[in-house]
């Protein structure tokens, strides 16, 4: 028995992948773990694709949900618009919020839906769709008190780098000098490294 309620989830446009968002500074907001997708110390990440939709059906209703980009304080993030029977919820950045706020309106009654199962984030053959294509599948790992996104691994013959090679990419969040701040390492085709 499934641990949580299973949806009909139709995938009506995969969307796109979009370098400078999910391999950007940005990257923490287009990607997202599954509960399937843990073990052990590492979390493999599923995107969440610019221009995606889907079309759930809820109490007989078909809903359909969009993602689009908007902008906030730590960049451009995704948002999300859920659409059903002629009635347009307003833009979130919560999809979970997006999905009940319509829900609310149509039914007048505060059910709680999570976001990503309604859109279709646990069924396979989605996740298959969206992780097709990928220059490079996203996955996170702890380090102490950090979480790294590893977001590209190149490799190389220099064993001053590691073997590393151009293509390396990690990121992390964390606090410095009381400000959120994201870190982002890469590798390039001219780096150099110095003594």
């Amino acid at each position: 028995m499934p641990k949580h309620k299973e949806y009909v989830v139709t995938l009506i446009s995969p969307g796109l992948i979009v370098d400078a968002l999910h391999y950007g500074p940005s990257c923490h907001s287009w990607w997202i773990s599954r509960p399937s997708e843990k073990c052990e110390n590492l979390i493999f990440l599923h995107p969440i694709r610019l221009n995606m939709k889907t079309l759930v059906t809820l109490k007989g209703q078909d809903f359909i949900i969009e993602v689009v980009k908007i902008f906030s304080n730590y960049g451009q993030i995704p948002g999300y618009i859920c659409k059903c029977d002629g009635i347009q919820g307003e833009l979130c950045e919560s999809l979970t919020a997006a999905v009940n706020s319509v829900y609310k309106k149509i039914f007048h009654t505060n059910a709680k839906y999570s976001g990503p199962a309604v859109m279709g984030f646990d069924i396979p053959v989605i996740s298959e769709v969206l992780l097709k294509d990928l220059p490079f599948r996203a996955f996170i790992f702890s380090l102490g008190k950090l979480n790294i996104w590893v977001l590209g691994i190149g490799k190389s013959n220099k064993n001053e780098w590691n073997f590393a090679g151009t293509g390396y990419k990690t990121s992390f969040i964390y606090i410095y000098q009381k400000q959120r701040c994201v870190f982002v390492q890469e590798l390039e085709d001219d780096c150099q490294v110095t003594d």
